[in-house]
């Protein structure tokens, strides 16, 4: 691990298709690189439905976290609807993850540059999930 004063992150990545696995790995790292962070590592599940995917690599992440308290300062997910499609579900984790592990969630799908100090990205965050979840409801009804 780096010195504490680096800013630390790990990536979190879900689809069931390698050619979109392979992409949010490169948004992460390319995020990462621009905003002077250091990629830790990345944990990925695959999607096995809309709301059915193996949740293994998530619990990992969650073990890691736990296991090195302090020294990670981000999870980095392409869009927050990788966590949950259901905005409920996605709004918990993100909290727990936060609260838990004194990590900032943030999605590395914006053009602008990443304000992490800005309350405004509470609003941003649920706005892009009812956008996910109202387009996944489309999608699979």
């Amino acid at each position: 691990m780096n010195q504490v004063n680096e800013l630390n992150a790990v990536g979190y990545t879900r689809h069931r298709s390698e050619d979109f696995l392979l992409n949010q790995h490169e948004m992460i790292k390319k995020f990462c690189h621009r905003n002077n962070i250091n990629l830790v590592g990345t944990y990925t599940d695959h999607c096995i439905t809309q709301n059915n995917f193996g949740i293994s690599d998530y619990e990992g992440l969650k073990s890691f976290l736990h296991e090195y308290p302090g020294s990670i300062q981000f999870l980095i997910v392409e869009n927050y609807d990788r966590l949950s499609r259901n905005m409920t579900e996605c709004i918990q984790r993100i909290d727990e993850l936060e609260s838990m592990f004194k990590v900032k969630v943030v999605s590395c799908n914006k053009v602008q540059p990443y304000d992490f100090e800005d309350p405004n990205n509470n609003i941003v965050r649920v706005m892009s999930q009812l956008t996910a979840e109202d387009n996944a409801n489309r999608k699979w009804n």
